[in-house]
């Protein structure tokens, strides 16, 4: 489509241009503002070209980016908490594989139904391991908050960290889960 709407232009800008000495001024005015309008879509062209080949760019530096943060070990299970009952709780490890320190590391947990639908989601900070005697003891409250704790999340190069992302209220359908990396900077 690109292709024939060029040749489209230059056959117009052709046409155009030769024109006939007789022409009289409202051919004249006429053909004037079809060259700027012509000249006007081809910087239009032009500018839709350079944003695609950057939004290209994007798209594969920010692939690479994310593909550099690896999540594996992911595990799930359920803990009896004394104040909260039932937890379902994703634990793994995060894995820096690039040249470069990374901070903020955010891994979101999610839960689906039978039907494939979300049903839950949560947002952890790596770098914060609960362990199984605080996952029944604590408050939902104070397990919440190490959670959203930032101050471990930062990963030198070819280093790992562990999250752990704890659910209540969950819905009876629960059917699977996922755990991705969610931001980093």
């Amino acid at each position: 489509m690109k292709y024939s709407l060029f040749k489209f232009f230059i056959a117009l800008s052709f046409f155009l241009f030769i024109g006939c000495n007789n022409q009289s001024e409202a051919i004249k005015n006429e053909q004037q503002r079809l060259n700027q309008e012509l000249i006007e879509l081809k910087s239009r062209i032009i500018k839709l070209e350079q944003e695609h080949a950057l939004l290209q760019l994007y798209t594969q530096s920010t692939q690479k980016a994310s593909a550099k943060i690896t999540i594996h070990g992911v595990h799930s299970k359920w803990v009896n908490n004394k104040s909260a009952g039932e937890l379902f709780v994703i634990k793994g490890i995060v894995t820096n594989n690039s040249k470069f320190p990374k901070s903020k590391i955010q891994v979101i947990g999610k839960l689906y139904d039978k039907k494939g639908r979300i049903t839950n989601e949560q947002i952890a900070f790596c770098g914060n391991s609960i362990e199984e005697d605080l996952l029944q003891n604590l408050t939902l409250q104070k397990l919440n908050r190490i959670m959203k704790n930032s101050e471990r999340s930062d990963l030198k190069p070819i280093t790992t960290a562990p999250f752990t992302i704890v659910f209540s209220s969950l819905g009876k359908e629960l059917n699977e889960f996922t755990a991705e990396i969610v931001q980093t900077k």
